[in-house]
């Protein structure tokens, strides 16, 4: 497929190389009253966890530029402005960059097939065109076709994607499927003839000045520093410890700052990366994410009308393991707003998500959510007291984890979860229901899969089988055969329950959430890899009053804490919610 150690394409007596530019200079700046609302929400979410950073243009020019938090926790090393995060679905903007190029040379053409470069495709895939593939009209299935790290190599990308059949006809509807994007970083070290990683930083990173940005793969060989990546207390580590993860290849697949990610966007409009024809048709409203929507999808960008900002062109980017960012753009202001986070919560919502909403908001004079509480970290003497277990009832603990820098709050069973998440006095019946399927569904699966999913999907979700099937296989090839299992309790989610489950296989451990419609009664309704491995894990500071605080700043949700001595001088851990206490008692008598 990709001849190695190939010369330059040289295409009319040019080579592709082009001069390396110098960085745009962007400051670290709080500039005026918008800046300064932005900068203290950004900083008042890092006791709680938010750990990235923002970049704020207005009117053209950079207001805000900060980072916030901790780059690697146990360590206690801060993340700086020039500290690379993974950018994850961001990274399809600098696919979709690095083909143009190619485009704008001649070398592709937006709309023939792409089989001529990839025959491995076969004739039906190599029919599909670059265009489809950059409008995720190509028909592909949407989701991954393995989890992360689950493709050995190039090779192996490319047969999956081959083998694996289409959805739909190509050329519309439209469906996001990150195996079109895997198909454009090939089709780049196709034409190309060189590494895809290569191509980028001759090709973008360096006309575009991004000296912090990379493939994941070579951001240690390139000597960046990069941010670990955190779902709740988890660490999972970065880039520099884990084997090339060819499932994100060109999808997902890059590092960068957030000074990095505007860079890139100034030199799109600049025009030093893209003819005036390739960029008008990266940001051309190609096609309507659903008949009728108002919403639509150009190259590596959705564009819709926003009340407050006019027409936004903005693209997220959220990878499993913790890495996100945003990247949102309103010509008509010449503004943008990009966040970047290392970091998850425990309900799966990346934290960029909890301050971008804000930042929209304030950046065009609007009145944002609720601020988050006042707090200050809680000292090592306090720390002590709590960390380790505590018994809340028969059956259901509470447990507060360091992680290096921040204190979690963490519960299981089920009056630990209900009281966690808000909703202390519930007797949900729905959660009761979801928890019996689970536990039916996961049991089942120790004998004939097929039938545990058959059973769990019913006969209006059976149609999705194959997928569930292809999940499942997909850990155990992995992780080996199941070995036990626990429930750790259930979430009622609107209409839904959600149910996480410890699976327990013969290498790994892992925390399955569940989805079950109709409050808990009804079918399976997806499933996923949680966050973290406690259905609620919030983090704690200290009030200015000196008593202790959980929050989740997403739902504005808190728990306050109180620590006491009992009757019996033992130490007792009081938890208020919605106006209703629990007591717990240590595990341990040692504190």
């Amino acid at each position: 497929m990709m001849r190695k150690n190939s010369p330059l394409l040289v295409v009319a007596g040019l080579t592709l190389a082009p001069l390396i530019a110098q960085p745009t200079e962007v400051p670290e700046i709080v500039a005026g009253p918008t800046a300064r609302a932005v900068h203290e929400r950004a900083a008042a979410l890092v006791p709680f966890g938010y750990s990235g950073q923002v970049l704020v243009v207005q009117d053209g020019v950079p207001i805000l530029h900060q980072a916030y938090g901790t780059a690697v926790r146990r360590d206690g090393v801060p993340l700086s402005t020039r500290t690379a995060i993974g950018i994850a679905s961001m990274s399809k903007q600098v696919a979709a960059v690095a083909a143009l190029r190619l485009v704008d040379r001649g070398l592709l053409q937006l709309h023939a097939g792409i089989g001529e470069h990839l025959p491995q495709l076969g004739p039906t895939k190599g029919a599909l065109t670059l265009h489809q593939l950059l409008t995720h009209t190509a028909g592909l299935r949407g989701g991954d076709l393995a989890p992360d790290f689950g493709f050995r190599d190039r090779d192996h990308l490319v047969t999956a994607i081959a083998e694996q059949p289409l959805a739909r006809p190509p050329g519309g509807p439209w469906e996001y499927a990150n195996s079109g994007y895997n198909l454009v970083a090939l089709l780049v070290e196709a034409v190309s003839g060189e590494d895809y990683g290569a191509f980028l930083q001759r090709e973008v990173f360096a006309p575009a000045g991004m000296e912090h940005a990379a493939l994941w793969h070579d951001a240690r060989d390139r000597g960046l520093a990069v941010a670990h990546a955190y779902r709740a207390f988890v660490d999972r580590g970065s880039p520099h410890d884990w084997p090339r993860n060819w499932r994100v290849h060109g999808a997902g697949d890059v590092v960068a700052t957030a000074a990095d990610v505007y860079r890139l966007q100034r030199a799109i409009d600049s025009g030093a990366l893209l003819s005036p024809a390739s960029r008008a048709a990266m940001f051309t409203r190609h096609i309507p994410l659903m008949a009728g929507d108002t919403t639509s999808y150009g190259y590596a960008w959705f564009a819709y009308e926003s009340e407050a900002g006019g027409a936004v062109f903005e693209h997220g980017g959220d990878w499993e393991g913790g890495y996100n960012g945003v990247c949102f753009r309103y010509p008509a202001t010449e503004s943008m707003i990009i966040i970047t986070s290392n970091a998850r919560d425990d309900a799966g919502v990346w934290m960029r998500q909890w301050l971008q909403g804000d930042a929209e908001q304030l950046l065009h004079g609007r009145e944002p959510g609720p601020a988050p509480p006042v707090v200050r970290p809680l000292d090592a003497r306090t720390r002590s007291r709590l960390v380790g277990g505590w018994r809340l009832a028969p059956g259901d603990r509470i447990e507060f984890r360091w992680d290096g820098t921040h204190t979690w709050l963490t519960g299981r069973g089920q009056a630990a979860v209900d009281l966690l998440d808000g909703a202390p006095a519930r007797a949900d019946a729905g959660t009761a229901a979801a928890t019996d399927q689970c536990r039916r569904l996961i049991g089942a699966l120790f004998g004939d899969e097929d039938a545990a999913f058959r059973a769990a999907l019913g006969a209006a979700g059976v149609a999705h089988l194959a997928d569930y099937l292809a999940e499942w296989r997909g850990f155990v090839s992995l992780h080996g055969p199941l070995r036990a299992f626990d429930i750790g309790g259930a979430l009622q989610r609107g209409a839904n329950a959600v149910v996480h489950a410890e699976l327990r296989f013969r290498d790994r451990r892992l925390t399955l959430a569940t989805l079950w419609r109709e409050a808990g009664h009804g079918r399976l309704g997806g499933t996923w890899v949680a966050p973290c491995p406690e259905p609620r894990a919030l983090a704690v500071a200290r009030r200015p009053d000196g008593g202790l605080i959980a929050y989740q700043p997403f739902r504005d949700q808190r728990v306050d804490i109180a620590l006491r001595r009992g009757d019996d001088d033992r130490p007792l851990l009081q938890l208020t919610v919605s106006g209703v206490t629990r007591d717990a008692v240590p595990e341990s008598l040692d504190r």
